[in-house]
Formats: structure tokens, C-alpha cells, sequence
């Protein structure tokens, strides 16, 4: 199969929207759980790394327009895991993060 099929083939199982190829050259998503259209925003991420929970805030993402769905390019996931190893980014505030467990329901 050609690359051309291919990206075909991606259009009709609702992947890649071609009609909206936007100018900085970047396709459009679709959602895969909704059919819904993404579109590029900048939000807070929640990131664990070495047994570390950190909040993420101004991170690239594609964001379902329909459901909120999120979707990180693996490049942005690789440069937090850097940044956050390295200690180069700035901590504005520590939080305190209760953790709980779901007790199994009875039946009723």
C-alpha cells in the first residue's frame, strides 16, 4: 500500500480530517472515542515520573472539541520526563494530594 492509500485509508476510518490541513502544516485529529474534531490547545497535565506526581501547566495538547478527550505528541511527553529529570523547570507552589481507595460496594 502507498503512502497516499495509506493517508486514504486513515481519512475514511475518520483518523485525519484532510480538508482542514492547517497552515503551520499539521493535520487535524479526529477523536477516536467520539468522532469528535481536536483541536490544539495549551493545558495543565497531570505527569508521574520516578513515583512523582507533578501538575504540568501550559502543555501542548490536542483536545477533543466533543469530549474532552487529550492527546500528547510522544516529543512533549519525552520533553517533560527531560525537563522534569533535569530539574530545570521552576516549581510555583507544592500541594498536599490526599490519596484514597474505592471500598467494593455491596450489592443492593
Amino acid at each position: 500500500m502507498s503512502a497516499l492509500q495509506r493517508i486514504r485509508q486513515l481519512v475514511i476510518d475518520r483518523r485525519y480530517d484532510l480538508s482542514a490541513y492547517a497552515e503551520e502544516e499539521m493535520w487535524i485529529m479526529i477523536c477516536e472515542f467520539c468522532g469528535g474534531q481536536t483541536i490544539r490547545k495549551k493545558v495543565r497535565k497531570i505527569h508521574w515520573l520516578r513515583q512523582q506526581l507533578y501538575i504540568v501547566d501550559d502543555v501542548e495538547a490536542e483536545v477533543c472539541q466533543e469530549c474532552g478527550e487529550r492527546y500528547y505528541h510522544a516529543t512533549t511527553l519525552d520533553a517533560i520526563d527531560r525537563m522534569l529529570a533535569a530539574g530545570s523547570l521552576r516549581v510555583k507552589k507544592h500541594l498536599r494530594v490526599p490519596v484514597v481507595g474505592m471500598r467494593a460496594s455491596s450489592p443492593a
